[in-house]
Order: C-alpha cells, then structure tokens, then sequence
C-alpha cells in the first residue's frame, strides 16, 4: 500500500486553483469565449451568457459565428479569421443585428509545441453605449461646425496643451487652408520654432483654475499681413478636454483708417504752432508785396531798379509760399473754393511741374468729368507734389499717364470719405516704385527719401497735399510696388449738376473814379499801401482802421446817396469787430451791400464758405496789386452785365 498524501494535496490545490480561476472568470465584465480551430466554444464565461441570452450548456459546441454573427460561416473580416490568417491578435467592431448590439472582438490565437494553432480566445465588449455618444458628439460637431461655418469671420478651436486644431471653420480653411490636426503655431504663424509668444492661452485660465472671461486682442497676421481682433475663450470641449476657441475678425481696413486719421492729428499737431507764425508773417508779406507791386507800376520793364524789384517780388512769392505750408499744417488753411474744371487744373499743372524735364505726360480725360469745388491754387500745389515726385522718379525719362473718371463711393468702402459723388484723378508713373517698407510712411511729416545731394526734400510735400484734401473733403491713396512704378489717386467731391456756362462780358468802365470803395484793415502800412494801389488803379476809396469806424462811414455815405460800390473787411480787427461781425450791421444798413473779406490768416470757415456769411468774394492774403485789380474788375463788370 503507498503513500499518496502529496498527490491528494496535489489535487486539492489543482481543485482549489481550478475553482478560482472559474470564479475570476466569470467576474470578468467582457464576454469571454475560448474556441478550438474550428470556431467551435469550447468555455464562455457568465458575461458571455448574459450577452448571447443563452446558458452554458446551450452555447458550448456552438460555432462563434452562428452565436454572435447569425451566420453558419464565418462573415468576411471576422476577428478569429483575421487572427488565424496572420498569428497575431485581431480587433473588429460591428454591429449585430441578432444581438442588437455594437460589439468590439478581439481574438487572440494560441499555438501547440509544434506551433499549431489550437485555440483561440474572444474578448467581446458591449460597445453599444460608446458608439451612442460618439454618434451624438459627431452630430454636435456637425452643428457647430455648420454655425460656424456661417460666420463672416475666423473660427478655430485648439487643445490648450498640445495645441492641435481641432476645429476650423470656412473662413479659416479658405484662409489658411485645412489645419485641422496641425499645430495652430505652426499654421496660422509663420517661422515659428514654437508656441507664439503672444499667444493668450495664458490669459483664459485664472491663477485658481477657472476659466476667465472673453479676452479680446489686437494682431497683424504674419501669413497674410491681415490685422485681426481676437475673441478669445477657454472652454470644455464635447469630449472633456480644455480647449481655446477663438473667434478672429478682420479689421484691416479699420486699422487703416485709424492710421489715416493718427496722420491727420500728426498734420494738426505740428499746425498748431505753424499757424500763429503764418497769420502776422502773412500780414507784413502784404506790406512788402503790395509796395514792390505798386513800386514796379511806376517803372518800366526795362529799367534796373524794375529788375531788382521783380527779384524782390519773386523772393516774396517763395515766401509767400512757405507761409501757406504752414497754414496747410494748420487746423485752419481752409480753401477757398470756387467751381473749377479738374481738365483746366491738371493742363496747368503738367506744364508747370514737367516743363523742362525728361519726363512726357499722358492725360486720359473724358468729356464728362463732374466740375468740382476747390482751391485752385492749393489742388495745384497738390498735383505739382505729386507730379515732382513722379519726375524724380525717373532719373532717365518716362511717361506720367494721368487718368481722371466719375466715381460713386458708397457707405462702407474702405476708402476713408463719406458715401457720394467725386472725380478721381489717377497719375501713374513708371518709375522705381516704392519700397514695401516705406509706402505707409510716406504722408508723415519730415519723412523723405531724397538724400542725393542734386536732390531737396522737406518731407513736407506728400504731408501736405493730404492734408489740402482732406480740407477739401477729399482723399489721396497710393499704390506702388517696387520697380513698376507708382500710382496716386486723388480723390475730390463732385458736383454733379454743371453751373451754366458763364457768358464772356467785356465791360468798358470809363470812370473807375465812380466806383468807390471801403478798406477796414488794423494795420496803418496796409491801409497806406491801400489807398495808394486804389489811386493808381482809378478808384476812389476810404481806409479805416475797425468796425466802428466802417460802419460810422457807411452809414453816412449811404445817407449822402454816395452809397460805397464795395467794401473790402479784414477778417480778424483785435479789440473790435472783425469782418463778419462788421457785415451784420452793413446789411441792416443796406441789404445790397457788395462785401469782400480779406485775411492772413484762413483759420476761418468764412475764407471758405464766404458766400454762405453774406460776402461776394474773398482775397487771401498776401496779394499782388493785379490781383486786386482782377477780383476789382471782375466783380464790377458782373454788377455791370447784370443792369
């Protein structure tokens, strides 16, 4: 008889061991079934039954395929095919029409000692509820990727840690094009090694973990130089994850118009100071200019002392010329506006800039151009700016074309100027261009690139001319490419209906004696100057200091029936009334009063709009005896043709 203890100790623990593993086994919460090659089950565990609805007894010897496919073969692309065909694990997911179910299968292949395959084990996991939510996630995305979609802006949403584009929108991807699954640093910056250093991640999350509200954000786009604001907001995405969604608005043509009107407030600026030395300069350059006038009237051309005269006068001009820069700078400067053709300025200013040059002009201008109101004096300035420049421009020669048409500008184009009616004037010159680096400077004060010695450049030019047509509730925009040449287009508000042609009267006036005049002016030289003009040029006329005494004056000449034919009123008198105020009371005297206003000074709105405070015409100072004598002339020849 033998000793067969260790052996029934043995089988205790191989029981033991047994019934353990079969209790673990049907604790698993997935499906398990081991199967022999030939797809029979040969064990299922308590979560296979509850999935297939079927006990033990029923699913042993069944084929897999017929318990979780419904099929009496295997279906094409089944896990334990796939795992017998390779050796390796295989993993399907499908849905089961029988059971109802989504189910993820995973069929692991087990070989003998001869490296047969014998076996093989499913894991089956109800995927069912998963595929629910996924469904409903996709569904979610899908709508907010369609409303998204519909925004007139940029829209993406990227993982706060590694920065990947999970969503874009139609905006974007026409943009930047498909991102999605790409780094936003990598994509919608360039020649970035890394996160952007501005990036406002940082900004959305509070130092205790919340999130923060919406942080709004200005920046230029360096993929597309575009300027953007950035609304931006961390949030829980569909899937837990923290997320910034950014919504990007294009405001490039905002930011340029800001630019334009910080170029304007540079303009005013500056013009502050300029303008109180314009006003007295003006005041003694009427002195100087109105005696070297009135002293060439008594020489003749050919004398010496004519000669240096004219120099002076020339002189006095140049300076005359300074004066109105700075004016220009100023917040007065106003233009005084008369209708004018755009054709006429443009031949006069092509002769006056170009004679002498290189450089040819082709002037493409239609038969209907709108008439404008303007300066002509400062539009002409304006053209010769540009058109100098242009000369510049072409060291060797070359052709201006300059293109003039009617345009209507409505609310919202990205040009700076109210909806309406305006002649744009275009000069292209195909000369070096300008520099990318440049073109945004080039209307700011002092800037210049003229440092050629045969070269002179105040900077002031371009400054200048936008700011005489801003004046003039117009524009200048430019466009240039380096090596092509540039483009200027000016922009003037149009009148649309054309004044009815002014018929040509020659008027003789025999006895200018007649005609007597009323000069009001604070400054003794100037009303010395004055009556010694008048009485060269045949007029009667009276001097007086202020408005007390003009009006003193006029009304006693009116009750003499020696009424004044005009009066010519100094704008600004200190310590008495000025011109405007001085009117007021001459027409309560006589409603037919003819009145000019004069001033050094166009800080004004009446220099401008004249007519609109009873006035018939206005004269800026400094100014020539001839052109006295024209305004004089013209405005007693229309009073005669219309008796």
């Amino acid at each position: 008889m033998s000793d067969i203890t260790e052996r029934k100790k043995l089988e205790d623990v191989l029981v033991l061991g047994k019934k353990e593993w079969e209790e673990t086994f049907d604790l698993i919460n997935d499906a398990i079934t081991i199967h022999d090659k030939d797809f029979n089950i040969l064990r299922a565990n308590k979560a296979a039954t509850e999935m297939l609805g079927q006990s033990f007894k029923d699913i042993i010897g069944q084929k897999c395929h017929q318990m979780y496919h419904g099929s009496a073969s295997p279906p094409e692309g089944c896990a334990s095919c796939l795992a017998f065909q390779t050796g390796m694990p295989s993993t399907i997911e499908t849905f089961e029409p029988q059971l109802n179910k989504f189910l993820e299968i995973k069929a692991f292949p087990q070989v003998d000692e001869n490296n047969q395959f014998f076996r093989l084990v499913h894991v089956i996991r109800d995927i069912t509820e998963r595929k629910r939510k996924e469904e409903e996630l996709e569904k979610s995305l899908n709508s907010l990727q369609a409303v998204s979609d519909s925004i007139n802006a940029g829209v993406y949403v990227a993982d706060m840690e590694s920065y990947e584009v999970l969503l874009i929108n139609k905006y974007t991807r026409d943009t930047f094009g498909d991102i999605r699954g790409k780094k936003c640093w990598e994509t919608i910056q360039k020649g970035q090694t890394g996160p952007c250093s501005f990036c406002s991640n940082s900004k959305l999350i509070g130092t205790d973990g919340t999130l923060s509200d919406t942080y709004i954000w200005e920046f230029q786009n360096s993929v597309n130089s575009r300027w953007y604001e950035c609304h931006d907001k961390a949030i829980r995405w569909i899937d837990g994850r923290l997320v910034k969604l950014e919504i990007a608005i294009d405001i490039t043509d905002r930011k340029k118009m800001e630019y334009e009107l910080l170029k304007l407030q540079k303009l005013e600026s500056v013009g502050t100071l300029a303008a109180g030395i314009a006003h007295d300069f003006n005041n003694l350059l009427q002195a100087i200019m109105g005696n070297i006038s009135l002293a060439k009237s008594y020489l003749k051309p050919d004398d010496t002392i004519f000669e240096m005269l004219n120099n002076a006068e020339e002189a006095s001009v140049e300076a005359k010329e300074l004066s109105f820069r700075l004016l220009t700078f100023s917040k007065g400067g106003a233009p005084v506006r008369r209708t004018a053709s755009v054709e006429n300025i443009l031949r006069r200013s092509v002769g006056l800039s170009l004679s002498g040059s290189n450089a040819s002009c082709a002037l493409v201008l239609p038969d209907d151009l709108y008439p404008v109101e303007i300066d002509e004096g400062q539009v002409i300035q304006v053209f010769n700016n540009i058109l100098i420049n242009a000369r510049e421009a072409m060291p060797r020669g070359g052709t201006v074309t300059i293109r003039a048409t009617n345009i209507f500008i409505s609310e919202g184009d990205p040009i700076p100027l109210k909806a309406g009616d305006y002649v744009r004037v275009s000069l292209q010159d195909s000369g070096i261009g300008i520099p990318k680096e440049n073109l945004s400077k080039i209307f700011d004060p002092y800037f210049t690139t003229k440092d050629m010695p045969d070269q002179r450049g105040s900077g002031l030019g371009l400054s200048i001319s936008l700011s005489i047509m801003k004046k003039h509730g117009g524009h200048i925009s430019v466009e240039s490419q380096e090596g092509t040449g540039s483009t200027f287009h000016v922009f003037f508000p149009a009148l649309r209906e054309t004044p009815a042609a002014e018929k040509a009267q020659e008027v003789q006036l025999k006895d200018l004696s007649q005609k007597r005049l009323l000069f009001m002016d604070d400054d003794e030289r100037i009303r010395i100057l004055m009556t010694a003009m008048m009485d060269l040029l045949g007029y009667a006329v009276a001097c007086v200091k202020d408005g007390e005494e003009a009006i003193a004056l006029y009304r006693q000449a009116k009750e003499s029936g020696k009424t004044f034919s005009a009066v010519i009123l100094d704008l600004t008198i200190p310590g008495s009334m000025g011109g405007n105020e001085v009117l007021k009371r001459l027409l309560e005297i006589d409603p037919r009063v003819k009145a000019i206003i004069s001033s050094g000074y166009a800080d004004d709105p009446i220099m401008k709009e004249y007519r609109e405070y009873g006035f018939v015409d206005a004269i800026a100072k400094p100014y020539k005896m001839e052109q006295l004598k024209e305004l004089l002339d013209a405005l007693f020849s229309s009073s005669a043709g219309n008796q």
